[in-house]
């Protein structure tokens, strides 16, 4: 008789939560990685702004030239600003997949274990089943061979 763990639906099951957790913490690591990076580049964009209005500055600039710059920057900020409140919000989110994931792989894990302990106790089972088989074999061999 075959081994039959009666929850291997269940491991499955658990198989498949985890598998799907591990998707979407891969894809939270890529929305945290492309906030990331667009909080960069507009970072990049506020020091080239600077280092350009500083060279305006340097050869003469109208206050409504200024003004302009000012709003720019103002307007850049805001935009970083909103960008680092939803990288946060994305990495707490982060965060809490990837708790679920450890979740669901400690379940899967468990139910593997209980799976492979009853694998090898069928294992010693059918060994000794198989040997006792043998053993009377032998013994009605023995007995056979006395009685010729």
């Amino acid at each position: 008789m075959p081994f039959h763990f009666p929850l291997e639906v269940v491991l499955r099951f658990r198989r498949g939560l985890e598998h799907r957790q591990e998707l979407m913490l891969l894809a939270a690591n890529h929305e945290v990685g492309l906030l990331g990076q667009q909080i960069a580049q507009l970072d990049f964009r506020l020091a080239e702004a600077r280092d350009h209005l500083s060279t305006q500055l340097q050869s003469g600039l109208t206050s409504a030239e200024l003004e302009f710059e000012a709003l720019c920057r103002k307007v850049t900020m805001e935009q970083r600003e909103t960008l680092r409140d939803k990288l946060l919000e994305a990495q707490a989110q982060r965060d809490s997949i990837a708790e679920k994931l450890r979740q669901a792989r400690r379940n899967r894990e468990t139910l593997e274990t209980l799976r492979t302990d009853q694998l090898h106790t069928y294992q010693q089972a059918e060994a000794r089943r198989d040997q006792r088989l043998l053993d009377d074999a032998l013994l009605l061999r023995r007995a056979y061979l006395r009685r010729s």
